[in-house]
């Protein structure tokens, strides 16, 4: 639901994924309820003590079959737990992603008149992500943590970040790569204080933006701001040298098609790159195309095109979901 609980709650979900999916689609189930043949389906869902679900991401099969990483996914404004649990469903299935993936559900209303109380919902929730990304970080066999923040998640997660870097847990940060922000709900001054206080990352915190994302237009127009992070042109100098200052990889998503009509989730298509920077991480950091900090373009097909010039520092499955809510 959407409520706002006094604190985190655990559970572990098998969704399926029809035989028929569409990359980066959700096949919703219909009026007549949930059909695997045909839709996204849970085929289990377990209430889970904070124990058993620490327990659960270490025992997780990709887990122990080599693949050392949890992953964290941070949903977004205007969604819904149902919506969160699917699309995190749906990008692991798609990217063949093989690790233990994590959501992170903060109480969103789930319906865009809720811009305000969504706010609200996030900042509550700082507290909630910063306790589960150091129980992750801190669990045998979990040699790091990836991350993404979307939308307005993407401010929960630098918040975190920041809150992670001034109570000293550095240990934690450092084992959190790549650190994503799609799409970031963030004013430009807020951003630039998160980053200050979090400090470089290795690899570099990694921004996925778009020219013509209409929510983020709106919410600055809400806001009362020009732009927000996840909308900056990457060809404006001014963002090329903050990129270079700030350490930050920019990278211009515009060019890939967006499951929604309001662009502002292109970054379900960019799965190919992310998984790219993870696989960098874990056997040739060098080999990472986004090693050094500045902004990029990225193509139609989710491929870095180069880094721009002046701008870098170098050239049916089923799947295994846990969440860390803060809904009621």
């Amino acid at each position: 639901g959407a409520g706002r609980a006094s604190g985190l709650s655990y559970a572990r979900y098998q969704i399926s994924l029809p035989p028929g999916h569409r990359q980066s689609q959700i096949e919703w189930p219909g009026p007549g309820g949930a059909d695997p043949a045909r839709t996204f389906a849970v085929v289990s869902a377990e209430p889970l003590s904070e124990a058993a679900f620490r327990a659960s991401v270490a025992a997780a099969p990709n887990l122990n079959a080599g693949h050392r990483v949890a992953g964290v996914f941070v949903h977004g404004y205007n969604n819904t737990f149902q919506e969160s649990l699917f699309r995190l469903a749906q990008l692991v299935g798609d990217s063949g992603y093989g690790g233990a993936p994590v959501l992170f559900s903060w109480p969103s209303q789930g319906e865009l008149k809720g811009y305000i109380a969504d706010r609200e919902g996030v900042t509550v929730s700082r507290d909630g992500l910063a306790h589960v990304l150091d129980e992750l970080t801190n669990l045998p066999g979990v040699e790091r943590v990836g991350l993404m923040g979307h939308s307005m998640g993407g401010w929960l997660t630098a918040e975190a970040l920041r809150q992670l870097r001034l109570t000293h847990h550095d240990r934690t940060l450092a084992r959190l790569l790549p650190v994503v922000l799609a799409a970031p709900d963030i004013d430009i001054d807020v951003f630039r204080s998160q980053v200050a206080v979090i400090g470089r990352l290795d690899p570099p915190l990694t921004v996925f933006v778009s020219k013509d994302d209409q929510a983020l237009a709106v919410s600055a127009r809400v806001t009362g701001a020009g732009h927000r992070i996840g909308n900056l042109d990457v060809n404006d100098p001014q963002v090329q040298q903050a990129a270079r200052q700030y350490g930050v990889n920019v990278i211009d998503i515009t060019d890939l098609e967006s499951p929604d009509a309001i662009r502002h989730s292109r970054y379900v298509g960019a799965y190919k790159l992310l998984l790219e920077i993870a696989r960098s991480a874990d056997q040739q950091p060098q080999a990472n195309p986004l090693r050094g900090a500045g902004a990029f373009v990225l193509d139609s097909v989710g491929a870095i095109v180069s880094p721009l010039t002046g701008a870098s520092l170098a050239d049916s499955g089923t799947s295994l979901v846990d969440t860390a809510a803060r809904r009621r």
